[in-house]
């Protein structure tokens, strides 16, 4: 089970890094990574997901440039933490459980840490195929994160 995991401080309490966080449809104007967040259940919109809600994303590795679109399932989505899974016909076969875990320091900041367990058949060869660009991905989205999570209202 391959597993990839980056950790930031931002420098502001943890209801703002979830608010800019969550606000999936800015997105474009501040992170190239993850490009777009959708929910895709009907009824439902980024302030209403909840577990068992469909997402659609978009993700662009940022060595290859090599952009996928994929439609997980929210298993999470509290204060501290939002976590998806996504599968390739099955869990099996391949599943990808992301997160995005938030901690509220003593020092007034936030601990954010994303990561992805991959799981299936075929986990280690496609971990060998994107495993090192998605690290790098998510270095790049935590960093992007950080600087608009920061920025004065």
């Amino acid at each position: 089970m391959p597993l990839i995991s980056e950790t930031i401080e931002i420098d502001c309490d943890v209801q703002k890094v979830r608010k800019t966080f969550q606000n999936f449809t800015n997105y474009s104007s501040w992170t190239a990574f993850i490009q777009t967040i959708e929910v895709t259940t009907p009824g439902k919109t980024q302030d209403t997901v909840s577990v068992g809600d469909e997402l659609k994303v978009k993700v662009c590795l940022p060595k290859s440039k090599k952009e996928s679109i994929f439609t997980p399932t929210v298993l999470e989505n509290s204060e501290s933490c939002f976590k998806w899974c996504g599968t390739l016909l099955s869990n099996y076969i391949f599943s990808g459980e992301h997160s995005f875990t938030f901690k509220q320091l003593e020092n007034g900041s936030t601990e954010v840490i994303q990561s992805e367990n991959f799981t299936g058949m075929l986990s280690s060869p496609i971990f060998m195929l994107i495993g090192e660009d998605t690290k790098e991905g998510f270095k790049l989205f935590n960093a992007a994160l950080k600087q608009e999570s920061e920025k004065k209202d």
